[in-house]
């Protein structure tokens, strides 16, 4: 299933969690742990779909 054009949206999360980890590196705060608790949290709430497609809450 292809969403917004993108075959799997999954490849976004590896990016996205480096850009977060050299956000808190750049500020000094690289010695500190990292915790995240969701991905996904660009979901429409109450948005389902059967093809779970991207921004469902699938």
């Amino acid at each position: 299933m292809q969403a917004l054009g993108i075959e799997d949206p999954v490849t976004l999360v590896a990016p996205a969690i480096q850009k977060i980890i050299d956000s808190i590196d750049g500020r000094g705060f690289g010695d500190k742990p990292v915790m995240i608790s969701e991905i996904g949290a660009e979901a429409l709430y109450g948005w389902r779909d059967m093809y779970e497609v991207f921004f469902s809450e699938q």
